[in-house]
């Protein structure tokens, strides 16, 4: 029983140190996973929201380019009626949330308008989202930290703004007639952004907790069942040791009831005849006088 009682403790420990290493196991694997999830869906999810604030204001930059400029305004930049233009353009687009500064740029990369009058007539060619824009794409240039000769009025002003160059092109026409540089604050996408994240990283560890919660419960479980099948097995086990040792007895006690009987038999033929002698000499006795010694004798022989 010691023994068995042994192995019965060596195979809970081994199902406890199993479930200990599942737990820790799926607890890093889970983990693992959860932050990759995260990872991912948080730099699309900021990738989403990044392109369509961007998209929104280059489409609300490009509807009043056209109702406020034309192509002679690109043309001619410097003409008075270009300037007035530019600037009623400019008192709209920084009603837009967020705007705080724009500036106008003509295909030679050349400033022709800007709320710092220093800045006009000023050309920056060494600026690759300037030239991008040029090139027909909407450009933005997160690196809010980067130092530009065109920035220099705005990061004294603003130290986290967003530039986003849009390429106009006129319906009447095909080719870029100039560029419009936003500047934005980009205070309300990026708590979105942080907003959008918190939403996803909670979600993902309360998935994940649930999941290795549930993980862990259902193999628990199962290491029970089976610790105490294990249990039972063990106990019938030792039941039918118990049986085959009475089993054992049974055989032993028949054995020694064959031998005795045949101790006995053997034993019973012999006195058998000795007491048929006896018998026979008992009526030999009858007949003779004086022989009621031997009578008694002899009764107590076949007795």
């Amino acid at each position: 029983m010691d023994i068995q009682g042994r192995f019965s403790r060596t195979r809970r420990q081994a199902g406890t140190a199993l479930t200990r290493q599942f737990a820790v196991l799926s607890f890093f694997v889970i983990g693992l996973s959860t932050i990759a999830l995260c990872l991912v869906i948080t730099y699309y999810l900021r990738k989403d929201l990044w392109e369509r604030e961007w998209r929104i204001t280059a489409d609300y930059i490009r509807t009043e380019a056209r109702h406020y400029l034309t192509p002679a305004d690109f043309a001619l930049p410097f003409s008075p009626s270009a300037q007035e233009h530019f600037r009623n353009f400019y008192a709209k687009t920084v009603r837009m949330p967020e705007i705080v500064r724009v500036k106008i740029y003509d295909t030679t990369a050349a400033v022709v308008w800007s709320d710092q009058p220093l800045l006009i007539g000023q050309r920056f060619l060494d600026n690759t989202h300037l030239l991008g824009a040029l090139a027909g794409h909407t450009m933005v240039n997160l690196e809010m930290g980067e130092e530009k000769g065109e920035n220099l009025y705005e990061r004294q002003e603003f130290p986290e703004l967003v530039e986003v160059y849009v390429p106009i092109v006129f319906p009447e026409h095909t080719e870029v007639a100039g560029v419009v540089e936003t500047y934005k604050a980009p205070t309300t996408v990026f708590t979105n952004i942080r907003q959008g994240q918190m939403v996803v990283v909670e979600t993902a560890l309360a998935g994940s907790a649930l999941l290795y919660l549930s993980l862990f419960w259902i193999v628990r479980r199962a290491a029970r069942r089976i610790s105490e099948q294990q249990q039972a097995l063990t106990q019938r086990s030792q039941e039918l040791q118990a049986v085959q040792t009475q089993l054992l007895e049974a055989e032993r006690m028949a054995a020694i009831g064959e031998v005795v009987a045949a101790v006995a038999h053997g034993i019973r033929n012999p006195l058998a005849n000795i007491r048929a002698v006896a018998q026979v000499a008992t009526l030999d006795c009858k007949e003779a006088e004086g022989t009621r010694l031997v009578s008694r004798s002899l009764a107590d022989i076949m007795a």
